[in-house]
């Protein structure tokens, strides 16, 4: 899909207002264009769109724009008035329209995701503002940008694991793009939601932590028959024999010893 501001609209825009307009807009804001007669046009009334059928939002009683987010699956953007109405896309699309609405209609953009989704899409925002220098006065040494290429290789090999490894991953990561932005002095409203993700998904962490805690003090071989551990054989363990524990239980929920040591590491503190 291209996009075009009014300023830049195509000549074919004519074709898409007589295709599933109205022939009395007199500005556009927006304007997305799949072919001559698909894609949408966004106006101060409201919200033109075709995929497979002509069909329109009025924004006169408009009172959220939302986008929500959710591994896996296409962005959604959620324009709630009176009626509420929703489009699956990707990112982009959903950002563009999102900030267009935004500004004829003076209402901000919230985005509905969860804490380890907040994560990812705040602490990939920060880092690529990091690399692209958007942060005025701030020089990395050596180790920190390969800390930096480092995360942001994360965020992109990320984008489609498997629910569980993304979750622990991101769990682990958000505390890693914390330290960084620590060390560089920063402050941002990103950096902020960051923290505020961070510091819930460490609540619910420690919650879940204690609970499993709890419930294997009473039942022993509960342990012992989800992870095939004996806690009182462990005590007559040599170091290698411990050391191989580790990799058939690292094995066994698929984590690497590094995760499963900076996941230990997480929970002590």
């Amino acid at each position: 899909m291209k996009y075009y501001d009014e300023a830049h609209l195509p000549p074919t825009i004519g074709q898409a207002i007589d295709a599933y307009g109205d022939q009395d807009i007199q500005s556009i804001q927006l304007y997305g264009e799949i072919d001559p007669t698909h894609g949408f046009i966004v106006t101060k009334k409201g919200f033109y769109f075709c995929v497979k059928q002509p069909g329109f939002v009025s924004f006169d009683d408009l009172e959220d724009i939302i986008i929500h987010k959710e591994h896996g699956k296409s962005d959604q953007l959620i324009l709630k008035g009176a009626k509420t109405a929703r489009f699956n896309g990707n990112e982009e699309f959903c950002e563009k329209i999102a900030q267009a609405v935004s500004e004829l209609k003076d209402l901000p953009v919230h985005y509905d995701m969860s804490d380890v989704d907040a994560i990812y899409y705040y602490g990939g925002i920060i880092l690529h503002d990091i690399q692209d220098d958007v942060y005025e006065d701030t020089t990395l040494t050596d180790l920190q940008e390969e800390y930096l290429h480092a995360y942001l290789e994360e965020i992109e090999e990320n984008k489609e694991t498997e629910l569980q490894t993304y979750m622990m991953n991101m769990s682990l990561l958000g505390d890693k793009i914390l330290k960084l932005v620590e060390e560089l002095e920063l402050d941002s409203e990103e950096i902020d939601a960051l923290e505020a993700a961070v510091k819930r998904d460490q609540e619910k962490q420690k919650s879940m932590f204690d609970q499993a805690k709890e419930m294997y003090e009473k039942n022993p071989d509960l342990m012992k028959n989800m992870t095939g551990i004996d806690l009182e054989n462990i005590k007559n363990k040599s170091p290698e024999e411990l050391n191989q524990m580790l990799d058939d239980l690292c094995d066994r929920f698929h984590i690497s010893k590094d995760q499963l040591m900076q996941l230990a590491a997480k929970f002590k503190q």
